[in-house]
Protein backbone atom coordinates (compact mmCIF):
# COMPACT_ATOMS: atom_id res chain seq x y z
CA UNK A 1 0.00 0.00 0.00
CA UNK A 2 1.44 2.96 -0.97
CA UNK A 3 0.69 5.21 2.29
CA UNK A 4 0.10 4.11 6.08
CA UNK A 5 -2.39 5.71 8.14
CA UNK A 6 -2.91 5.93 11.88
CA UNK A 7 -4.64 8.06 14.56
CA UNK A 8 -6.06 8.36 17.66
CA UNK A 9 -9.00 10.01 19.32
CA UNK A 10 -8.71 12.82 21.61
CA UNK A 11 -11.31 14.67 23.60
CA UNK A 12 -12.01 17.61 21.44
CA UNK A 13 -10.34 16.00 17.63
CA UNK A 14 -9.12 12.61 15.79
CA UNK A 15 -5.44 12.82 15.56
CA UNK A 16 -4.42 11.09 12.19
CA UNK A 17 -0.77 10.19 11.39
CA UNK A 18 -0.14 10.01 7.67
CA UNK A 19 2.78 8.65 5.09
CA UNK A 20 2.31 8.94 1.68
CA UNK A 21 4.06 7.65 -1.14
CA UNK A 22 2.73 9.12 -4.36
CA UNK A 23 2.25 6.26 -7.21
CA UNK A 24 1.46 7.67 -10.63
CA UNK A 25 -1.72 6.32 -12.33
CA UNK A 26 -3.46 5.42 -9.18
CA UNK A 27 -2.62 8.87 -7.31
CA UNK A 28 -6.47 10.17 -6.96
CA UNK A 29 -7.78 6.43 -6.26
CA UNK A 30 -5.64 6.56 -3.69
CA UNK A 31 -5.88 9.94 -2.08
CA UNK A 32 -9.91 9.68 -1.96
CA UNK A 33 -9.29 5.96 -0.34
CA UNK A 34 -7.19 7.52 2.42
CA UNK A 35 -9.80 10.85 2.52
CA UNK A 36 -12.79 8.54 3.05
CA UNK A 37 -10.72 6.79 5.75
CA UNK A 38 -10.32 9.94 7.91
CA UNK A 39 -14.18 11.27 6.85
CA UNK A 40 -14.77 7.49 8.28
CA UNK A 41 -13.36 7.27 11.06
CA UNK A 42 -14.48 10.88 12.11
CA UNK A 43 -18.01 9.49 11.77
CA UNK A 44 -17.37 6.35 14.24
CA UNK A 45 -15.63 8.09 16.74
CA UNK A 46 -17.90 11.50 16.82
CA UNK A 47 -15.32 14.15 16.08
CA UNK A 48 -15.86 17.11 13.64
CA UNK A 49 -12.04 18.28 14.02
CA UNK A 50 -9.16 16.70 12.57
CA UNK A 51 -5.58 17.18 13.04
CA UNK A 52 -3.51 15.01 10.27
CA UNK A 53 0.45 15.22 10.18
CA UNK A 54 1.03 14.18 6.43
CA UNK A 55 4.56 13.05 5.02
CA UNK A 56 4.69 12.80 1.34
CA UNK A 57 7.13 10.91 -1.26
CA UNK A 58 6.81 12.29 -4.84
CA UNK A 59 3.97 15.10 -6.03
CA UNK A 60 0.53 15.58 -7.41
CA UNK A 61 -0.70 17.29 -10.44
CA UNK A 62 -2.22 20.83 -9.84
CA UNK A 63 -5.63 19.06 -11.94
CA UNK A 64 -5.59 15.87 -9.27
CA UNK A 65 -5.43 18.17 -6.26
CA UNK A 66 -8.50 20.02 -7.79
CA UNK A 67 -10.38 16.63 -8.88
CA UNK A 68 -9.63 15.43 -5.50
CA UNK A 69 -11.49 18.90 -4.04
CA UNK A 70 -14.48 18.50 -6.21
CA UNK A 71 -14.92 14.80 -5.30
CA UNK A 72 -14.08 15.50 -1.29
CA UNK A 73 -18.46 15.77 -0.46
CA UNK A 74 -18.31 11.72 -2.72
CA UNK A 75 -16.33 10.21 -0.10
CA UNK A 76 -17.89 11.48 2.73
CA UNK A 77 -16.12 14.78 3.67
CA UNK A 78 -18.41 17.34 4.90
CA UNK A 79 -18.78 20.97 5.49
CA UNK A 80 -18.98 20.36 9.50
CA UNK A 81 -15.26 18.88 9.26
CA UNK A 82 -12.66 20.95 10.22
CA UNK A 83 -9.24 20.12 8.97
CA UNK A 84 -5.76 20.95 10.00
CA UNK A 85 -3.21 19.91 8.24
CA UNK A 86 0.87 20.08 9.22
CA UNK A 87 2.99 19.24 6.82
CA UNK A 88 6.74 20.11 7.99
CA UNK A 89 8.31 19.50 4.73
CA UNK A 90 8.37 23.17 3.00
CA UNK A 91 8.71 22.04 -0.75
CA UNK A 92 5.69 19.98 -0.01
CA UNK A 93 3.85 22.48 1.91
CA UNK A 94 4.35 24.64 -1.42
CA UNK A 95 3.15 22.23 -3.25
CA UNK A 96 -0.24 21.45 -1.25
CA UNK A 97 -1.18 25.32 -0.72
CA UNK A 98 -3.69 24.53 -4.15
CA UNK A 99 -5.35 22.15 -2.03
CA UNK A 100 -6.13 24.10 0.68
CA UNK A 101 -7.42 27.29 -1.50
CA UNK A 102 -9.59 24.92 -3.37
CA UNK A 103 -11.32 22.99 -0.25
CA UNK A 104 -11.51 26.44 1.00
CA UNK A 105 -13.43 28.11 -2.09
CA UNK A 106 -15.68 24.89 -2.31
CA UNK A 107 -17.03 25.61 1.60
CA UNK A 108 -14.63 23.04 3.64
CA UNK A 109 -12.77 24.52 6.30
CA UNK A 110 -9.46 23.31 5.56
CA UNK A 111 -5.92 25.03 6.76
CA UNK A 112 -2.13 24.00 6.16
CA UNK A 113 0.54 24.12 8.57
CA UNK A 114 4.38 23.15 8.99
CA UNK A 115 4.35 23.02 12.56
CA UNK A 116 1.58 20.73 15.21
CA UNK A 117 1.27 23.51 18.08
CA UNK A 118 -0.59 26.63 15.64
CA UNK A 119 -2.40 23.82 13.98
CA UNK A 120 -3.77 22.34 16.36
CA UNK A 121 -4.30 26.03 18.02
CA UNK A 122 -6.25 26.71 14.89
CA UNK A 123 -8.09 23.49 14.92
CA UNK A 124 -9.74 23.92 18.52
CA UNK A 125 -10.61 27.61 18.55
Amino acid sequence: MPYTLSFSVQPEYLEVDMSVQVEEGLELREAFERWKEVAALCREHDRTRVLVTMVFEGEYSLELKFRLAKGASAIGWSPDLKLAVVIADPQQFERQLFTETAMVSLGYEMKLFTKKKPAKKWLLQ
